[in-house]
């Protein structure tokens, strides 16, 4: 009997394991010899929900927790699983994995629902972590997460969301790959320095959207984007996670939502519309942040979508946020290190730039002593062009304190008894952070300039 062209599963992991590797199936076996039951079924563009189970003798009694719908975009491997599992149960940490990316309506947290049986009228395979099911008991499942959790149903996928049936009639959507081949451009362009976002109108003069004026035309851009992002969502490769949203980068001129995206974006962000001003600015600096740690998997990207390649730019490549790789960032962070009377630090302690936590954190310089320690974010003038990055910059000051306070309450024996925390800057805080820092007790050190030496 031929296999079908798309099957679905149930995937059962516990909660810890689901936290660590959202999106993966995965059995941390110490030999490839034995492959877990039904892991060699799942194949690429197959799709799954993951469920948790309380991690107790009762939890057939207690109610099953919906965490996620995915489809696998990797099929089986064996190999080094990923760092944040190594962090947990240890450093070259191998098993069999898939890998999945997020699709549809995305859970903002595990979603009780009742026992898996009920849904059933046939027998499960309770001990397996990968079960088959039909295509009519996924929708259910799902359908029924969706409604507890007070979600809209994910749509019949034969009609699919507006701006697929767009991109699939040819609406829009030679804009939008132009959209994506120039947003690319702009991120690469940018490598070793701070990825700015672009406006709709901007965007659209750069694929010629043209009005009577000769202006980018931004009205209509926001469906173009949204064919982009679909194209992006279904789009499998062997990069190892989701393509990220690189339509982020585009945001509005002017309005209440002024430097951010458009409420289109609820397409892909179903709680958009709802956050605070604050919190739609987070979840799009970190989608920012996903940009640029893809690199030059958007070239990849292009290949698979049969567009031309973005060149790398001349100078040399570097990620842009942690770790300091841009020109302006080093210069001040060496500056620091050869004066650490700047921040209380005395000649003779030791000095550690980039220096890794275990939270996979790193901090651009910590100072030591026998026991004490200083550590310092700098921010260079750069992230004036980004001013939401000098409140990241206070909020890392404090995670980085806090931090270094649990290694040594944990017993790590690199860690000191005294903690402090600094955030160094080559020019001046922008007003509207200052009540901030001073409300959260970061001590900021400003127009420390290293051309002054």
């Amino acid at each position: 009997m031929p296999r079908p062209s798309k099957r679905y599963f149930l995937v059962k992991h516990d909660l810890a394991s689901l936290t660590l590797l959202p999106g993966y199936i995965w059995n941390s076996i110490n030999t490839h010899s034995k492959i877990p039951p039904g892991f060699r079924q799942v194949r690429e563009g197959d799709e799954w929900i993951s469920f948790a189970y309380t991690a107790n003798g009762e939890r057939k009694q207690k109610l099953s927790h919906a965490t996620g719908f995915y489809r696998c975009i990797q099929p089986l491997t064996y190999g080094l699983l990923p760092a944040s599992a190594q962090t947990v149960y240890g450093p070259e940490l191998r098993g069999w994995h898939i890998i999945g990316m997020s699709v549809g309506t995305p859970l903002q947290a595990p979603v009780e629902i009742p026992p898996l049986g009920s849904f059933f009228n046939r027998e499960l395979f309770p001990q397996r972590t990968v079960t088959e099911i039909t295509r009519a008991e996924f929708d259910r499942i799902r359908n029924r997460v969706l409604d507890l959790a007070g979600l809209p149903r994910a749509q019949d996928t034969k009609q699919g969301p507006k701006y697929i049936e767009a991109a699939e009639q040819g609406v829009f959507a030679k804009e939008a790959r132009e959209s994506l081949h120039q947003l690319v451009h702009h991120v690469l362009s940018l490598q070793g320095r701070a990825l700015t976002p672009i406006t709709y109108e901007e965007l659209a003069f750069r694929i010629g959207r043209l009005n009577k004026h000769g202006k980018g035309h931004g009205h209509g851009m926001g469906k173009v984007l949204g064919v982009m992002g679909h194209t992006l969502q279904r789009l499998s490769g062997d990069w190892g996670e989701q393509v990220p949203m690189i339509q982020c980068l585009v945001v509005n001129k002017a309005g209440p939502l002024r430097g951010l995206p458009d409420v289109g974006i609820k397409e892909f962000w179903s709680g958009y519309k709802r956050w605070s001003r604050e919190e739609k600015r987070d979840h799009v600096l970190q989608e920012y942040r996903r940009i640029e740690n893809f690199g030059s998997r958007w070239n990849q990207v292009l290949a698979k979508l049969k567009l031309q390649p973005v060149a790398p730019p001349t100078h040399k490549q570097n990620r842009f946020g942690r770790g300091g790789e841009s020109p302006e960032h080093r210069r001040l962070q060496e500056f620091v290190r050869r004066h650490p009377e700047l921040v209380g630090a005395e000649a003779n302690w030791s000095a550690d730039e980039n220096y890794s936590l275990p939270s996979l954190d790193e901090i651009d310089l910590l100072f030591r002593s026998a026991g004490s320690c200083i550590a310092v974010e700098v921010k260079s003038k750069i992230s004036d062009r980004v001013p939401e990055d000098y409140e990241r910059g206070i909020y890392q000051t404090i995670k980085y304190a806090a931090i270094l306070s649990a290694m040594h309450r944990a017993g790590r024996k690199e860690s000191r008894s005294t903690v402090e925390s600094v955030l160094v800057l080559e020019g001046t805080l922008p007003e509207q952070y200052r009540p901030l820092a001073k409300r959260l007790g970061v001590r900021v050190l400003e127009n420390v300039n290293p051309a002054g030496e």
